[in-house]
């Protein structure tokens, strides 16, 4: 199953995305790393997306979201992370095989798993992350789908000169939700 948005574009033909996973049928693409793996995690929240609650959307409610996390952090909350799993996270776009995506929703244990991660900062990209750990055979922890951020979490704007760079990329789609192609030609 390859996640991708409406409006993922692919830089490559779709018969390329065909083959490049038919000849790698038992890898899950999954970008998938510990807090302590990686250095873009914004906001000092790192470890602790993982054991405070986030009932307050950090966008729309943010001075809620801020005053939640002083509160938990002054009065030392932490929420339990469920026996056996070791957090994960990264890219909301993945491809994952039939083996590990039907483990993943098979779980005996999978309603405890739902229920934790629905107050986990930014569920989309920890959950699946996280739980392709569990049953992967295979991973390849990166994305198949284009996207690149700036030192905010901001999406990098592509314009028509970077054409070479996306021929080259080693990528398959590219997001246009978090990359933005610009026309400068008239």
């Amino acid at each position: 199953m390859y996640l991708a948005s409406g409006s993922c574009l692919p830089l490559r033909p779709v018969q390329e995305l065909r083959d490049y996973l038919d000849a790698r049928q038992r890898v899950d693409f999954i970008e998938s790393a510990t807090t302590a793996d990686v250095p873009w995690t914004v906001g000092g929240l790192d470890y602790e997306r993982f054991t405070l609650r986030f009932p307050f959307a950090w966008k729309k409610r943010r001075v809620l979201f801020d005053a939640y996390v002083r509160l938990q952090r002054r009065f030392r909350f932490k929420r339990k992370i469920p026996n056996g799993l070791v957090p994960h996270m990264g890219s909301q776009w993945w491809c994952l095989t039939r083996q590990t995506l039907s483990a993943i929703l098979e779980d005996p244990d999978r309603e405890t798993y739902d229920r934790y991660f629905q107050r986990v900062w930014i569920p989309d990209e920890s959950y699946f992350q996280t739980m392709a750990r569990q049953y992967s055979l295979e991973i390849e922890s990166r994305s198949l789908t284009l996207s690149k951020f700036d030192y905010q979490g901001k999406p990098h704007i592509f314009y028509n000169d970077h054409l070479q760079l996306l021929r080259r990329a080693k990528n398959l789609a590219l997001c246009r939700p978090v990359v933005r192609f610009v026309s400068i030609i008239g």
